[in-house]
């Protein structure tokens, strides 16, 4: 089972709060048309329109909101279903893992999690294909020179599952 590093529990959390908190303000802001909706039928052309100004400004943060919330668990919902689809065809091939390096563009409690770097050399074209693993909290050198699954798609090669998992077995943080 592989260990959920801090940034993907991150994008969960923030686009749950996000969500949530937008689907609230937008609730509001449906329920305050409805309960001036009366109101704002009889006034007259020429008013302020103050009636309509607060249901708006709820609807407003709350589209706002849920613009913020939803696209992280849509994104997490989409990389979770590819994965299973990965795993559940089960084609995959045997890269060699030639480098693991800190992911620079991460920064989780000031440390950087790891990336593993596979390469396949596809005997049939001679071309060589280049894998990048997910982020991993531990440092996983000890797989450099061995064999590393790699679950693909054979249609869409940017559709690809490194299991790093696979071949260091289970870690446990203490």
């Amino acid at each position: 089972m592989q260990q959920k590093t801090t940034h993907q529990l991150g994008s969960l959390i923030i686009g749950a709060v996000f969500t949530a908190v937008g689907a609230v303000f937008g609730s509001i802001g449906i329920a305050l048309f409805i309960t001036f909706k009366k109101s704002l039928l009889t006034t007259s052309p020429y008013s302020t329109g103050s009636t309509l100004l607060l249901p708006l400004i709820f609807t407003g943060f709350g589209v706002v909101f849920l613009g913020i919330g939803l696209p992280f668990l849509i994104w997490r919902c989409v990389k979770k279903r590819r994965r299973k689809a990965l795993l559940a065809r089960g084609d995959f091939i045997t890269a060699t893992c030639v480098n693991v390096v800190p992911n620079s563009s991460v920064s989780i409690n000031g440390r950087h999690p790891y990336v593993a770097e596979c390469h396949f050399m596809d005997p049939a074209t001679g071309v060589l294909h280049v894998y990048h693993s997910d982020d991993v909290m531990y440092c996983p050198r000890e797989l450099i020179g061995q064999g590393v699954r790699v679950y693909i798609d054979p249609y869409n090669d940017a559709s690809y599952y490194v299991a790093l998992e696979e071949s260091m077995g289970s870690v446990v943080f203490h």
